[in-house]
């Protein structure tokens, strides 16, 4: 919004500024608001057909204040536009870094849940294979062939 507002406002007061300045002048191409105007966007925006050149000092100067002023808008539309795409990114970072110690944090619980089991498990009475199934369907380890040796 800014940007668009800045834009125009730079385009319309460079016409003035360019019809007052070459208006008089003999040989000027920029005679009138709308020829001026039409220089304007061309010139900021870095087309610059050649239809259409400033002959006098100060309307040489007005371009290029323009030409400036137009790559230094191009800069801001530019640097918002990139300050803007990296705080979306920085809040989904946020947002997969939130989730990611809310799963460590449930980890940890069910660790120290099957500590405590562990210390009233007699080992030796647990089923191998079956810890081993149990344990695959969950995606900790790789469900290998039963090999019967």
């Amino acid at each position: 919004m800014y940007a668009t507002s800045a834009t125009a406002l730079l385009i319309g007061v460079a016409a003035l500024a360019m019809l007052d300045a070459e208006r008089h002048a003999e040989g000027a191409a920029i005679t009138s608001y709308g020829t001026a105007l039409w220089w304007a966007m061309e010139t900021v925006t870095t087309v610059g057909y050649g239809d259409m050149a400033p002959v006098t000092t100060t309307g040489r100067l007005i371009a290029g204040a323009l030409m400036i002023g137009g790559i230094a808008l191009l800069g801001i539309v530019t640097a918002t536009l990139a300050s803007w795409l990296v705080e979306r990114v920085a809040e989904q970072d946020e947002a997969s870094q939130a989730a990611t110690r809310k799963q460590v944090a449930d980890l940890s619980e069910e660790v120290r849940a099957l500590a405590a089991r562990t210390h009233r498990v007699d080992l030796a009475s647990v089923d191998t294979d079956s810890l081993r199934r149990e344990l695959a369907s969950r995606g900790v380890v790789a469900q290998h062939a039963s090999s019967d040796n």
